[in-house]
């Protein structure tokens, strides 16, 4: 997702909160951007915050009609 770009109604701007999640397969890396606030979720969630992002990066990229290789993955969240 861009800045600027129209993406479900919502134009993002530079300003707005985002959540990056890392997802790495080993031969490519694929990064997933979600809204959020880093620090809101990190302090909501605690030790949970890692593992339910990554669910929610999974699930978005099934939503964007991506198909995920079965391979092992790997993954980071940044803010």
């Amino acid at each position: 997702m861009q800045f600027g770009l129209r993406k479900n109604k919502k134009v993002l701007k530079k300003e707005d909160k985002m959540i990056i999640v890392k997802i790495d397969f080993g031969d490519y890396q694929l990064n997933v951007y979600l809204e959020g606030d880093y620090q809101k979720e990190q302090k909501r969630l605690g030790d949970a915050f890692e593992e339910a992002m990554y669910k929610k990066a999974i699930a978005q990229t099934k939503k964007d009609g991506w198909a995920l290789p079965p391979l092992k993955r790997f993954f980071e969240v940044t803010e």
